[in-house]
């Protein structure tokens, strides 16, 4: 799972142009050196031989892809987290009319926010798949991210799961310091790939 939904919620959280650019841009700098461990994982997963002194190689040979993908991947994370945020707090026009037959103080803008947190999940939980979909099995950004939203949708169980524990796993590895830092991206990475390529193989992809 990338690092998209924290940076760029986190981004949007700080309220500062400053802030959210640092945020996006310290995002999309990381999408070379993401898209080169992936393509690690991807290699690992295939039961080929990998040497840490081969990932230099992976990442400049993926970097181009990488950068691509978190610049479209953030943009579109982006908007979905600045159409909720618009829609919670604007009380313009018909936004900010009273909804009397829901709890106290909700909006219209609060319901149409709501609306939109259901693509914002999406997108979420689709990054579990879409770098490894990227890198590993070779596809596409724009279809990549297609197949990695089917995924989930198809999957939604097995999705949260897997969401679950890399989340714990992360706060496992986040409380060693620096042993986040190391194992963290690629323990992460051999674990999605793993999941993209079960699933895969249940549709008879190779």
């Amino acid at each position: 799972m990338s690092a998209a939904p924290v940076l760029v919620i986190g981004g949007l959280a700080l309220g500062t142009a400053t802030g959210q650019i640092a945020f996006l841009a310290g995002w999309v700098l990381f999408g070379p050196l993401a898209a080169g461990i992936w393509s690690a994982a991807g290699q690992i997963a295939g039961r080929r031989a990998f040497r840490v002194r081969d990932l230099p190689r992976r990442v400049r040979t993926e970097w181009i892809a990488g950068l691509l993908f978190f610049l479209v991947d953030g943009g579109l994370g982006w908007l979905l987290v600045a159409n909720v945020r618009f829609y919670f707090t604007s009380t313009a026009g018909i936004l900010g009319r009273p909804l009397p037959t829901l709890a106290e103080g909700m909006r219209v803008g609060h319901l149409v926010a709501f609306v939109w947190l259901a693509p914002l999940v999406l997108w979420a939980l689709a990054q579990l798949y879409a770098l490894p979909l990227l890198v590993a099995e070779r596809r596409g950004i724009g279809a990549a991210l297609r197949r990695a939203a089917l995924l989930v949708v198809d999957n939604i169980g097995f999705t949260l799961a897997l969401a679950a524990v890399v989340v714990v796993l992360s706060g496992i590895l986040l409380l060693t310091g620096v042993g986040a830092l190391v194992l963290l991206p690629g323990v992460v990475a051999v674990l999605t790939t793993n999941a993209v390529r079960a699933l895969l193989s249940k549709y008879g992809h190779p």
